[in-house]
């Protein structure tokens, strides 16, 4: 007796769980348009809705105060720009922050406290996830 194989229109196994990451609101603060364009693509795929970009310090400053979204990810330095008090400011709301950067991640560590949620650029769909991921399950730095 030989095992049935399942035809193509077999539903797969999915689990009952939704992804904590669909539906997800997002602000997200990147100076670099291409590269901006690149993490909304892929944010896209992961089901997680964009609410507000920010591509300098200015706009990063209003859209911290006035955006509704339920985590922010933030290129750590826009131009000559640091993030650090846009960053202060969204945790004194009690919202979680993912840090992106190609930089020193000890660096990070000082900034911004070392159980902070990091990512590396460029971005990359498994890395954003992990990072967005970490970040809802994890204290606020």
């Amino acid at each position: 007796m030989t095992a049935a194989t399942p035809g193509p229109d077999a539903t797969p196994n999915i689990s009952s769980q939704a992804d904590p990451l669909t539906g997800l609101r997002v602000l997200v603060v990147e100076d670099e348009p291409m590269i901006l364009m690149t993490l909304e693509d892929i944010l896209a795929d992961l089901g997680v809705e964009v609410v507000a970009t920010a591509t300098s310090h200015g706009e990063a400053l209003v859209a911290a105060q006035s955006a509704d979204f339920d985590v922010a990810i933030l290129d750590v330095t826009l131009g000559n720009d640091k993030i650090d008090d846009v960053s202060q400011l969204i945790r004194n709301s009690k919202r979680p922050i993912v840090y992106a950067s190609g930089c020193d991640p000890r660096e990070l560590a000082q900034r911004f406290g070392a159980d902070c949620t990091a990512i590396d650029k460029p971005y990359s769909l498994s890395e954003v996830a992990r990072g967005l991921r970490t970040s809802l399950t994890t204290s606020r730095c």
